[in-house]
């Protein structure tokens, strides 16, 4: 009889911030108006946690900063865009455009300060959230020289981000490092492909799709996200195995089968961009590692296949080090990509509702229109639960077969 352990998987704990029904909106300037870095975070914990049924909604608005913009001042932003929505976890990232892209001036400082104070006085009185404050992105003077000395408007901003860790320290919120990361990301890439890094924040304010995984990384990271999406130890000769976060059974020599708690983040591996920031950080180490070890293998070269599909070819000690199979081209990775496309499309939808209905229409009250926002709002739903059915994940089968 083959012998077995199955640890529950490590996220799956309770310490993850999340929970059921909760209701995650995402405030701030354009570096969280619609941005993939949200998206990410909603793949990430839909492909992790099926069973929790979480909403997530948009509430950035490009140029903002904590009096408000060009959508209305901050009180009728919290107000229309934010506390309409009844979230219960809000985040909040502002602070490029405060310091206002020059040397530092106490006057805008102080505004910020103050501002920041009135956004969080009202969510407490009114929303009674658990706020997450983010440390705003750098200014990118890393890939080029900064404007001017004493650290450029990177520099100006780093003053911001430690105002943002005393004032949630101040008011009991979390707190989010989106600088040292992104900062580090700039400076690594930089060294490897200097071309290819210039492009990561091509605009020196706004991070790309692929700067933002780390963006995601960091916010999942300090949610209590953990790296495990699934951990599997076989010994070749006897078939005893240890697991976290998924079972193996049906075990004969060089075949398996496996069956998961979760889902890998899937992501574009073959675009160079995404492949420079996945060199350049640790994305994969902290929250998207699913691995295979297999022990005790005679030398020599093998192919896996899952469901009958070659994956890869490795080593024996390839294999005794541990594969990393969020990096292949695995059923687990097509089926993650499903569940992406699922989720992008239930918030692009909610997204463009807000933006087009809800404000771009807010003077119009009809029949029509709350006809239209019932039938937008059924299709978000729509695209939501498919991609809960499409995140329940199902057995595969290992085989491990020798190279001749």
């Amino acid at each position: 009889m083959i012998a077995g352990l199955t640890v529950a998987l490590l996220a799956q704990k309770p310490q993850f911030a999340l929970h059921n029904n909760d209701r995650v909106a995402f405030y701030g300037d354009s570096i969280t108006d619609n941005n993939p870095w949200t998206y990410y975070i909603a793949d990430w914990v839909t492909e992790r946690f099926p069973n929790l049924n979480i909403y997530f909604v948009n509430a950035g608005v490009g140029g903002d900063r904590v009096t408000g913009g060009w959508m209305g001042p901050v009180d009728q932003r919290l107000t229309r865009d934010l506390f309409s929505r009844k979230p219960t976890v809000v985040t909040i990232m502002l602070g490029m455009n405060d310091a206002g892209y020059q040397p530092y001036n106490q006057g805008l400082f102080d505004t910020y300060k103050a501002g920041y104070r009135h956004i969080l006085d009202r969510i407490e009185h009114e929303a009674h959230a658990k706020v997450w404050l983010f440390e705003p992105t750098p200014y990118d003077d890393i890939t080029r020289a900064p404007g001017w000395t004493d650290g450029g408007y990177s520099g100006v901003l780093r003053k911001y981000s430690d105002f943002v860790v005393k004032l949630a320290k101040e008011r009991n919120c979390g707190v989010v490092d989106q600088t040292d990361p992104m900062d580090d990301l700039l400076t690594k890439a930089n060294a490897a492909n200097p071309k290819l890094a210039s492009q990561l924040v091509p605009d020196r304010i706004h991070p790309n799709w692929a700067a933002e995984l780390v963006m995601a990384k960091d916010v999942l990271k300090a949610w209590g996200g953990t790296p495990i999406v699934s951990s599997t130890t076989i010994d070749w000769t006897t078939g005893d195995h240890q697991c976290v976060g998924s079972a193996v059974s049906d075990y004969k020599q060089g075949s398996f089968v496996l069956k998961e708690d979760a889902l890998p983040f899937w992501i574009n591996r073959s675009d160079p961009m995404a492949q420079l920031v996945l060199d350049s950080s640790n994305f994969d180490q902290k929250i998207n590692q699913e691995t295979l070890t297999v022990n005790n293998m005679p030398a020599g070269s093998y192919t896996l296949a899952i469901d009958g599909k070659a994956v890869g070819n490795f080593t024996a000690d390839q294999f005794s080090a541990g594969i990393q199979l969020e990096t292949l081209n695995t059923p687990m990775n097509a089926q993650a990509q499903l569940v992406q496309n699922d989720i992008n499309s239930c918030l692009q939808l909610r997204y463009n509702t807000w933006r087009q209905i809800d404000y771009g229409m807010q003077t119009l009250n009809n029949r029509a229109k709350n006809d239209a926002l019932q039938g937008l709002a059924k299709l978000e739903d729509y695209w939501y639960q498919q991609a809960r059915k499409d995140a329940k994940t199902v057995p595969h089968t290992f085989t491990i077969t020798p190279q001749s």
